[in-house]
């Protein structure tokens, strides 16, 4: 089912008209643009369509295509079509077909961290974490999660403290660097 052609641009992110709800195809889709970063910006249509037709060595799917399905204008692609763009965003074909819905449950979580590991700060903590021994990481998931159960004003308060501290941190190298100088 197609209702109409995109605008034409390259390397414009293309998005779904407010007043249209997408289908869980398009829904899945536009979730993927988005969490599969390229060069720091989402894909495009155009993107993935050429990735797909180079891997596959000829065109299979147009970049018009590709924001059809992505925006619901279009939601019954072909079983090569599927497969191809499930392979692109490294989630299982059956995702996209639906219907199976611990299989959804189970890639949505997937996706969530995905998602979450895309934020700047978030890598930051996991790849201190990595550092840590067990019982380091361990005291440090408690910490988090005591952090996260505490009312807003309570969090308000620690960032205060934290940014105090690290103010401190700061000063403390500032007078440590002047006393080596004197050396």
């Amino acid at each position: 089912m197609t209702k109409g052609t995109p605008p034409v641009q390259k390397g414009a992110v293309q998005q779904p008209e407010p007043d249209e709800a997408p289908g869980e195809l398009a829904r899945k889709l536009g979730r993927l643009f988005l969490l599969h970063p390229h060069d720091g910006k989402p894909y495009t249509a155009a993107d993935v369509a050429a990735a797909i037709n180079e891997k596959a060595g000829k065109n299979i799917i147009s970049a018009t295509y590709v924001w059809q399905l992505r925006v619901g204008r279009a939601d019954n692609p072909t079983v090569n079509r599927l497969k191809a763009l499930a392979e692109f965003f490294h989630v299982p074909a059956a995702y996209l077909l639906g219907g199976d819905d611990e299989l959804d449950r189970r890639t949505e979580a997937e996706l969530d961290d995905l998602e979450l590991m895309q934020h700047h700060r978030v890598r930051q903590v996991a790849y201190q974490m990595a550092t840590l021994a067990d019982d380091g990481q361990a005291a440090v998931q408690d910490l988090a999660l005591r952090i996260a159960e505490l009312p807003e004003e309570g969090r308000e308060v620690l960032l205060k403290v934290l940014a105090g501290l690290e103010d401190a941190s700061k000063l403390a190298a500032r007078l440590s660097n002047n006393d080596r100088e004197r050396v």
